[in-house]
């Protein structure tokens, strides 16, 4: 065998090498391709139900508010009536 023949012979495995490189690379890319679309749909699906969960939330907070009335929502008014009737039941006990 010739040198010349030889180092053909290198450069051809030589490519066949980068042939078959280039074939795992394009499976690699496509399971990297594939991965990131099911994730992609995932992470949609989990936007989806934290968007719809927090509207769930403030609806109930909402109805909890309306529940509860304004009596509720303002303390210092409502403090303030508790303590004017104390003051009237005090004064009703004291008597003439």
């Amino acid at each position: 065998m010739q040198p010349t023949d030889l180092t053909i012979e290198i450069l051809k495995g030589i490519r066949e090498e980068g042939r078959k490189t280039n074939e795992r690379l394009e499976q690699t890319n496509a399971r990297l391709e594939s991965g990131l679309t099911d994730l992609s749909r995932r992470v949609g699906a989990l936007e989806k139900a934290t968007v719809d969960g927090f509207v769930a939330v403030t609806a109930r907070l909402e109805h909890l508010r309306d529940f509860a009335g304004e009596r509720y929502r303002e303390p210092e008014q409502r403090l303030s009536r508790v303590e004017t009737r104390l003051d009237a039941l005090e004064g009703g006990r004291r008597g003439p």
